[in-house]
């Protein structure tokens, strides 16, 4: 997911997603934003199928740019982000019956998002239970906002939603009728740091990993895409960057994988290989 900013974006999705065996790649605002009524979004399907049905994954963006902080914030404030989960949902069910060997019983959905792509993800996960059976149904996101569901639920389905207690993208909107559905994980760093020292060592190696930097000193990842990469003040720029870092995709996944045995680690980093940050 976080991969989907910077001139190569798509060539490098596309590329991976491939390796991992799939294909009929369809994406919608990708590159750039180029509207503000729902998330950038890519639809993929196996060529093979696994476990007797086939895959078929929908990624979600997360914000990557100021035009995507207006659709962001347009939706969180219209309605809850119901209207860009139903443009979302539409968009994938229009891929699916377009794949015409797809139906509801040889069907497999994994759907994935992050921050604003999160709250897209989970409400086209409940909103698509005419794709895929219940039990058929994969949702994990990363950073989700609150959203309405307006009485649907994810019973049935495997969602799941990671969020970390510093970020404060997970906390808002606030309202009766706004919240999230399915199980939550969530991760406390500075717990991890205080009292599981060997988790947080693991966190802090994999995250160098990703980005080829220290945690603690990973201040200038901002894109220009962003008017507040612009700003002229140092200390204000600062505090920007720290609530972007502990938002971002890298950390997340970090954190996760820090739940594992060390062997594992050594294993992960040594096999894959990420590009220059």
């Amino acid at each position: 997911i976080e991969a989907t900013i910077g001139d190569n974006s798509w060539s490098l999705v596309e590329s991976n997603l491939t390796q991992l065996g799939f294909e009929n790649f369809v994406h919608y605002s990708f590159v750039d934003a180029e509207d503000v009524s729902c998330a950038a979004m890519v639809f993929v399907r196996s060529k093979n199928k696994v476990n007797d049905k086939y895959i078929v994954t929908a990624i979600y963006r997360g914000t990557s740019s100021d035009a995507d902080i207006i659709s962001d914030i347009k939706s969180q404030i219209l309605d809850g982000f119901y209207e860009a989960g139903a443009e979302a949902s539409g968009k994938l069910h229009d891929y699916v019956r377009s794949q015409d060997d797809l139906n509801k019983e040889n069907t497999t959905l994994f759907i994935i998002g992050h921050s604003y792509g999160a709250a897209n993800a989970s409400l086209v996960a409940i909103n698509s239970t005419d794709l895929a059976d219940r039990d058929s149904i994969f949702c994990y996101t990363i950073a989700a906002p609150n959203y309405d569901r307006y009485g649907l639920t994810g019973d049935g389905m495997k969602m799941f939603t990671f969020y970390s207690t510093e970020d404060i993208v997970p906390q808002v909107p606030v309202g009766p009728t706004l919240d999230k559905t399915g199980g939550e994980i969530i991760y406390d760093r500075f717990d991890i740091k205080k009292n599981h020292p060997e988790q947080y060592e693991r966190f802090l190696r994999v995250y160098k990993h990703f980005r080829h930097r220290d945690y603690d000193k990973d201040f200038d990842f901002m894109s220009d895409e962003f008017t507040l990469a612009q700003k002229s003040s140092e200390d204000e720029r600062r505090i920007d960057e720290d609530l972007f870092r502990v938002h971002m995709t890298y950390t997340y996944i970090a954190l996760i994988l820090s739940e594992y045995p060390d062997d594992f680690i050594d294993s992960y980093i040594g096999k894959s290989e990420v590009p220059e940050a």
